[in-house]
């Protein structure tokens, strides 16, 4: 109604809410801010409704929070913030957050945003936990951005005629760029090592980690675990393997150990938190019941199968076992899958075409299912673009011949590259907090923000509150610049997945440039309307992706160039795809020659 023209008398105070997922909708117009009533901030750190809630754990990334709130402070917006927290405890650390930015925001900047909450654990449980905690708590947000625990059954609520969310397989790949696979890892790893932390801490500390630390990462370990390994499951029953019966049965253990850490939760200290953690406080959400798990009949006999990475539905589209190529840049291992699919072990031996290849194991007998780690001798391969190795596995009277490529090109040599991002795989995948050049204005200045984004830092082109900019005189506009190689020529895709902010206020947009060299200018925006289609995907993952198509005119050098148009634009990733990017949700992992 206000934006439709309602006029409001000067002592009423406008308060601009985000959209529910942090992204704040509209701020103060230049004429706005001298208004008697002053603005304020409605924000959210936890929310129930559509596409999905997030009820139950805190992950809202600091950095996050801090861009937003000081957009709205520079704005104007400073007389009145409040927080939705949901149910408060699982909220208390970005509580304090926010509450604390509200008392003086002028404490605060990218550099130490991260360690706001650190600093405030490590003051209860010691200096000497400090390295731990910042560890821990980076890769908690960092994870939960991503995607959050409480949406990782992947099904919207609220979507056509269905309130509640029907679970389904995740974006994460298991097949591609070690996706899904990775964040399980990732996971174990901050949860074994906040275990380790509650474990060695005295016993009048124990209870406030567990609440504050402990059970955040260790229960979003488990919902992630429990939805994808239930998702690998469902992959491994059409494959037949054998290992199928044995992950439904892991599926189980981690939806149960959830509810048994959530009761300790609520018994700790004689039971003072009872009833203060509850894992599903919503009424449509299903993540915390059992995942669909499917169990097969396994036949007595022993039968060996294959798996190799990055083949996306081979059957009907090649004959070929051929893995993944593998360069001298950026130096990739590969790995060969062995599988069962009968109930007896079975005994198998591998052998190389060339010394050049090296295998971690070259026999052995597989109950369920083994990898042999595949790598390369690059002293001894031979140079030449079109390089082909083979490595045979032989059970009883089953034989796989697997081709592994290799591109070990005599120009240019790695030392030449170092530092440049490069073609690997048919794709140049760029960190935007990684940048080689920028070029800055009285105005715009090129911000890292780290903690924040797909790969944990991104780049603010400018800040929202200053001028937009014109893109077309490139050679003088602020920007920032990346330098890439490609082996290959032509056109390509070039992907931007952004952060889904939107326009400062109603008189702005959020429009950044694209541009090869010094080729042909394109444009990205992510001015989603809140409610479309498009927004409920922005915010369910955290990125708008918009895809433009360029031109590279030979191969070589080139420098790929992000330049400001509208300030604030937050770029989180990008990726150059020249016909070889897989299906996957975080895109490929960044291709930088170290």
């Amino acid at each position: 109604i206000y934006e439709r023209g309602l006029r409001l008398p000067e002592d009423i105070m406008l308060v601009w809410p985000d959209d529910n997922f942090g992204y704040i909708k509209r701020l103060n117009k230049k004429e706005e801010r001298s208004r008697r009533g002053g603005a304020g901030v409605y924000y959210h750190i936890s929310y129930l409704g559509e596409p999905h809630d997030y009820l139950w754990l805190n992950t809202t990334p600091p950095a996050l929070m801090f861009e937003e709130m000081r957009k709205a402070y520079d704005t104007g917006a400073k007389r009145y913030w409040l927080l939705n927290v949901g149910d408060i405890k699982p909220g208390e650390l970005g509580m304090k957050t926010f509450l604390d930015m509200a008392w003086d925001i002028d404490k605060f900047d990218f550099d130490n945003i991260n360690n706001h909450q650190v600093d405030f654990l490590v003051s209860i449980f010691g200096e000497r936990y400090r390295e731990d905690i910042e560890d821990v708590m980076n890769s908690y947000y960092h994870l939960g951005f991503q995607h959050k625990p409480e949406a990782m059954g992947w099904g919207y609520e609220w979507n056509n005629e269905h309130v509640q969310e029907r679970m389904t397989d995740t974006d994460f790949s298991f097949i591609n760029y070690n996706e899904a696979e990775g964040r399980i890892q990732e996971y174990d790893r901050i949860s074994d090592k906040s275990e380790k932390i509650w474990n060695a801490l005295p016993e009048s500390h124990k209870a406030a980690f567990y609440e504050l630390v402990f059970y955040p990462v260790k229960g979003a370990a488990l919902m992630n675990k429990k939805m994808l390994v239930a998702q690998q499951n469902r992959w491994y029953a059409r494959q037949g393997r054998t290992a199928t019966n044995y992950l439904a049965d892991r599926v189980k253990s981690y939806h149960d150990s959830i509810d048994y850490y959530t009761d300790k939760y609520n018994s700790l200290l004689n039971g003072k938190w009872n009833h203060m953690m509850a894992l599903a406080p919503g009424w449509t959400a299903t993540y915390q019941k059992m995942p669909p798990l499917t169990t097969i009949d396994v036949p007595q006999k022993a039968e060996m199968r294959i798996f190799l990475p990055e083949q996306d539905s081979p059957l009907g589209k090649t004959t070929l076992n051929v893995l993944p190529c593998v360069n001298p840049y950026t130096r990739k291992e590969s790995f060969i899958e062995l599988y069962n699919v009968g109930k007896q072990a079975f005994t198998w031996n591998a052998k190389t075409s060339d010394s050049w290849i090296k295998l971690s194991r070259q026999n052995g007998t597989t109950q369920l299912q083994e990898r042999i780690i595949v790598s390369v001798d690059w002293v001894k391969v031979p140079v030449g673009e079109r390089i082909t190795g083979e490595i045979e596995v032989i059970s009883g009277g089953r034989q796989e011949k697997v081709y592994l490529p290799v591109f070990n090109p005599a120009y240019p040599t790695v030392g030449e590259l170092k530092g440049w991002y490069v073609e690997d795989n048919g794709c140049v995948s760029i960190n935007p907090g990684k940048y080689h050049r920028k070029v800055e204005n009285e105005d715009i200045k090129i911000k890292v923000i780290k903690g924040l984004g797909y790969e944990n830092q991104c780049i603010q082109l400018g800040e929202a509150v200053e001028p937009v900019q014109n893109p077309r005189r490139s050679g003088e506009a602020a920007k920032v610049e990346y330098d890439f190689y490609t082996f290959n020529a032509g056109s390509v895709t070039v992907y931007t997945y952004a952060l889904p902010v939107f326009p400062v206020n109603s008189e702005r947009g959020t429009c950044f440039g694209i541009m090869i060299d010094n080729g042909l200018l394109k444009y990205a925006s992510n001015n989603a309307k809140e409610y479309s289609g498009e927004w409920r995907e922005n915010v369910y993952r955290n990125s708008t992706i918009n895809a433009v198509t360029l031109n590279i005119d030979k191969p070589g050098k080139h420098t790929l160039k992000l330049i400001c148009s509208d300030p604030g634009m937050i770029i989180q990733k990008v990726v150059i795809d020249m016909g070889g990017m897989k299906r996957s949700y975080l895109g490929p992992e960044t291709t930088i020659v170290r």
